[in-house]
Protein backbone atom coordinates (compact mmCIF):
# COMPACT_ATOMS: atom_id res chain seq x y z
CA UNK A 1 0.00 0.00 0.00
CA UNK A 2 1.29 3.34 -0.69
CA UNK A 3 0.08 6.81 1.66
CA UNK A 4 -1.18 9.90 0.44
CA UNK A 5 -1.43 12.48 2.52
CA UNK A 6 -3.75 16.60 2.11
CA UNK A 7 -2.30 18.79 4.67
CA UNK A 8 -4.56 21.30 6.07
CA UNK A 9 -7.70 20.75 2.84
CA UNK A 10 -10.00 23.07 4.74
CA UNK A 11 -7.19 25.75 6.47
CA UNK A 12 -6.73 25.59 10.40
CA UNK A 13 -9.69 23.14 11.15
CA UNK A 14 -9.43 19.77 12.14
CA UNK A 15 -11.46 17.05 10.22
CA UNK A 16 -13.55 16.03 13.07
CA UNK A 17 -16.10 13.27 11.00
CA UNK A 18 -15.36 10.91 8.38
CA UNK A 19 -17.37 8.86 6.01
CA UNK A 20 -17.33 7.30 2.41
CA UNK A 21 -20.12 6.05 -0.12
CA UNK A 22 -19.35 4.56 -4.03
CA UNK A 23 -18.33 8.12 -5.05
CA UNK A 24 -17.23 10.39 -2.36
CA UNK A 25 -15.07 10.59 1.05
CA UNK A 26 -17.55 13.29 2.96
CA UNK A 27 -15.38 14.70 6.00
CA UNK A 28 -16.67 17.71 9.00
CA UNK A 29 -14.27 20.20 10.43
CA UNK A 30 -13.95 21.64 13.75
CA UNK A 31 -12.19 24.35 15.47
CA UNK A 32 -9.99 21.69 17.54
CA UNK A 33 -7.26 21.78 15.16
CA UNK A 34 -3.32 21.15 15.96
CA UNK A 35 -3.59 20.24 19.65
CA UNK A 36 -4.67 24.68 20.05
CA UNK A 37 -6.87 25.59 22.07
CA UNK A 38 -10.81 25.12 20.20
CA UNK A 39 -11.60 28.13 18.03
CA UNK A 40 -15.31 28.63 18.35
CA UNK A 41 -14.92 31.90 16.35
CA UNK A 42 -14.87 30.02 13.46
CA UNK A 43 -17.31 28.39 10.17
CA UNK A 44 -17.04 24.92 10.57
CA UNK A 45 -17.48 23.00 7.01
CA UNK A 46 -19.12 19.68 5.43
CA UNK A 47 -16.85 18.75 2.98
CA UNK A 48 -16.96 16.22 -0.29
CA UNK A 49 -13.83 14.89 -1.58
CA UNK A 50 -13.73 12.90 -4.59
CA UNK A 51 -10.79 10.30 -4.74
CA UNK A 52 -8.45 11.25 -7.31
CA UNK A 53 -9.12 14.96 -7.79
CA UNK A 54 -9.70 16.50 -4.44
CA UNK A 55 -11.83 18.78 -2.78
CA UNK A 56 -14.60 19.33 -5.19
CA UNK A 57 -17.44 20.95 -2.86
CA UNK A 58 -17.68 22.64 0.50
CA UNK A 59 -20.91 23.46 3.10
CA UNK A 60 -20.28 26.38 5.06
CA UNK A 61 -22.02 25.78 8.21
CA UNK A 62 -23.05 29.07 10.59
CA UNK A 63 -20.76 30.01 13.32
CA UNK A 64 -21.38 28.17 16.52
CA UNK A 65 -22.72 24.83 14.37
CA UNK A 66 -20.10 22.49 15.52
CA UNK A 67 -19.67 18.99 14.13
CA UNK A 68 -18.98 16.19 15.81
CA UNK A 69 -17.49 12.87 15.02
CA UNK A 70 -20.66 11.43 13.82
CA UNK A 71 -21.13 11.06 9.97
CA UNK A 72 -22.70 8.20 7.87
CA UNK A 73 -22.90 8.25 4.18
CA UNK A 74 -25.78 6.20 2.81
CA UNK A 75 -27.34 6.30 -0.98
CA UNK A 76 -26.97 9.85 -1.91
CA UNK A 77 -27.50 11.38 1.86
CA UNK A 78 -25.09 12.19 4.51
CA UNK A 79 -26.19 12.07 8.14
CA UNK A 80 -24.01 14.32 10.24
CA UNK A 81 -23.58 15.35 13.75
CA UNK A 82 -23.80 19.18 14.24
CA UNK A 83 -24.43 20.23 17.96
CA UNK A 84 -27.69 18.77 19.15
CA UNK A 85 -29.21 17.33 15.54
CA UNK A 86 -28.40 15.14 13.08
CA UNK A 87 -28.11 17.07 10.12
CA UNK A 88 -29.12 15.12 6.41
CA UNK A 89 -27.53 16.32 3.51
CA UNK A 90 -28.88 15.44 0.09
CA UNK A 91 -25.78 15.33 -2.04
CA UNK A 92 -27.75 15.48 -5.57
CA UNK A 93 -28.85 18.56 -4.58
CA UNK A 94 -26.18 19.67 -2.45
CA UNK A 95 -27.40 21.14 0.54
CA UNK A 96 -28.83 20.20 3.54
CA UNK A 97 -32.66 18.89 3.77
CA UNK A 98 -33.54 17.57 7.44
CA UNK A 99 -32.74 18.64 10.77
CA UNK A 100 -33.46 16.04 13.19
CA UNK A 101 -32.96 17.10 16.96
CA UNK A 102 -31.99 14.71 19.77
CA UNK A 103 -31.08 14.61 22.87
CA UNK A 104 -27.53 15.13 23.09
CA UNK A 105 -25.07 15.27 20.78
CA UNK A 106 -24.11 12.20 19.09
CA UNK A 107 -20.28 10.84 18.83
CA UNK A 108 -21.06 7.52 16.19
CA UNK A 109 -22.98 6.82 13.59
CA UNK A 110 -23.66 3.28 11.71
CA UNK A 111 -25.57 2.09 8.92
CA UNK A 112 -28.57 0.31 9.68
CA UNK A 113 -29.96 -0.34 5.98
CA UNK A 114 -30.01 1.36 2.85
CA UNK A 115 -32.47 4.14 4.78
CA UNK A 116 -31.48 3.93 8.14
CA UNK A 117 -28.82 4.91 10.19
CA UNK A 118 -28.34 4.50 13.75
CA UNK A 119 -26.92 7.17 15.72
CA UNK A 120 -25.59 6.93 19.38
CA UNK A 121 -26.36 10.19 21.15
CA UNK A 122 -25.28 10.14 25.14
CA UNK A 123 -27.00 6.98 26.83
CA UNK A 124 -29.82 6.64 23.83
CA UNK A 125 -29.46 4.71 20.13
CA UNK A 126 -31.72 6.78 17.88
CA UNK A 127 -32.74 4.59 14.28
CA UNK A 128 -33.47 8.06 12.02
CA UNK A 129 -34.67 7.36 8.20
CA UNK A 130 -32.63 9.73 5.58
CA UNK A 131 -35.64 10.07 3.61
CA UNK A 132 -38.59 10.63 5.78
CA UNK A 133 -36.76 12.41 8.54
CA UNK A 134 -38.54 9.87 10.90
CA UNK A 135 -36.41 8.53 14.23
CA UNK A 136 -37.36 6.79 16.80
CA UNK A 137 -35.38 5.14 20.07
CA UNK A 138 -33.87 2.42 18.94
CA UNK A 139 -32.46 1.43 22.83
CA UNK A 140 -31.20 2.58 26.18
CA UNK A 141 -27.54 2.42 26.14
CA UNK A 142 -25.54 1.56 29.48
CA UNK A 143 -23.61 4.82 28.72
CA UNK A 144 -21.78 6.87 26.64
CA UNK A 145 -20.26 5.11 23.61
CA UNK A 146 -17.05 4.81 22.20
CA UNK A 147 -16.83 2.94 19.30
CA UNK A 148 -19.26 0.95 17.57
CA UNK A 149 -20.55 -1.12 13.95
CA UNK A 150 -22.75 -3.66 12.87
CA UNK A 151 -22.46 -7.31 11.97
CA UNK A 152 -23.60 -8.57 8.35
CA UNK A 153 -26.82 -9.90 10.30
CA UNK A 154 -27.68 -7.05 11.91
CA UNK A 155 -26.21 -7.32 15.61
CA UNK A 156 -25.09 -4.11 16.74
CA UNK A 157 -21.57 -4.28 18.83
CA UNK A 158 -20.50 -1.09 20.90
CA UNK A 159 -18.34 -0.15 23.80
CA UNK A 160 -18.96 2.04 26.74
CA UNK A 161 -15.23 2.31 28.61
CA UNK A 162 -13.55 -1.03 29.17
CA UNK A 163 -17.06 -3.26 28.33
CA UNK A 164 -18.46 -4.66 24.99
CA UNK A 165 -21.99 -5.00 24.05
CA UNK A 166 -24.16 -6.03 21.88
CA UNK A 167 -27.55 -5.54 20.80
CA UNK A 168 -29.01 -8.70 19.09
CA UNK A 169 -31.22 -8.30 15.64
CA UNK A 170 -34.56 -9.77 16.24
CA UNK A 171 -36.87 -10.70 13.23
Amino acid sequence: MEVDSWYDPIPGQAISGLAADGNYIYFTTNGHANGLEARRDICCHLAIWKPGSGLIHTEKLSQGDEPNSGLCAINGRVAASIGGQIRIYDTDLRKFVLDIPVSEECEWIIKLDDRKVGAFCGTTLYEIDLLSGKSSVLSELPGKIRAATITDAGDIYFSVQTTLYVLKHSI
